[in-house]
């Protein structure tokens, strides 16, 4: 019974763990600041208050990053872009009591509303080779949600990355999801990705690295062993 939970654990852990990566698309850098950063200002109540932003960008896809933000809760300030951002990296920040929702948006455009065929049908699974969602980021709080969407038109698929932890500002954690999951019709014909940040009020953000990617072998190979593991543990249960 110990063993067989053991390679239960073995197989769940190395399946639900971080991969390694061999290559991968980038979806964007965050070399580049935005052109005009989105502010959302103390009051203007009611809410919801709304801004946008954005501007060209060489290392991400389709040339160009898009920003809308808009605050639900609280009458402080909400910003993308502004204070906390160093080299290579883009900031959300909320106020004290202030809820809002940021999002970044691919489609080959400046604007903050997003054309769900701007990019024109591009494989971010790099012919069904990259598997892996890779997003680095820093964070002053665990529960920040990073919406991760793919559009094709009028039809989406998804998947949330959530930060955990304490303050991680000066050491970044990896969030990663697993593509095979989703729509693999809308990730090989893409024509916008959209990143909507939320969560907990005052909370602060800094992304830093944007990708999909490919599982190194290795990775694959422990994978291997896990469910080998599995099928040991029962074929142990058959004998007895």
């Amino acid at each position: 019974m110990l063993r067989t939970v053991s390679h239960l654990a073995l197989a769940g852990g190395l399946l639900l763990g971080t991969p390694l990566v061999a290559s991968a698309l980038v979806i964007d850098d965050f070399a580049t600041p935005l052109t005009t950063d989105a502010v959302v200002g103390l009051g203007g109540l009611p809410n919801p208050v709304n801004a946008t932003g954005g501007g060209a960008a060489a290392g991400a896809i389709g040339g160009n990053r898009g920003v809308a933000l808009e605050r639900t809760a609280g009458g402080g300030t909400a910003s993308v872009d502004v204070g906390l951002s160093t080299a290579n990296a883009l900031s959300v920040s909320t106020g004290a009591g202030v809820a809002a929702n940021a999002t970044v948006i691919y489609d080959g455009d400046t604007n903050g509303t997003p054309n769900t065929s701007g990019l024109g049908g591009i494989d971010v699974t790099d012919g069904g080779a990259n598997s892996v969602l890779r997003l680095l980021v820093e964070s002053d709080q665990a529960g920040v949600v990073f919406r991760i969407t793919f559009h094709d038109g009028a039809v989406n698929t998804f998947l949330d990355l959530v930060t955990t932890g304490g303050n991680t500002f000066g050491s970044p954690q990896l969030l990663s999801g697993n593509l095979a999951a989703l729509n693999q019709d809308i990730l090989k014909n893409v024509g916008a990705i959209t990143i909507d940040v939320f969560g907990p009020t005052s909370f602060d953000v800094s992304m830093k690295q944007f990708t999909t990617a490919v599982p190194e072998p290795g990775s694959l190979a422990l994978v291997a062993i896990g469910l080998a593991g599995l099928r040991y543990a029962g074929s142990r249960r058959r004998v007895a």
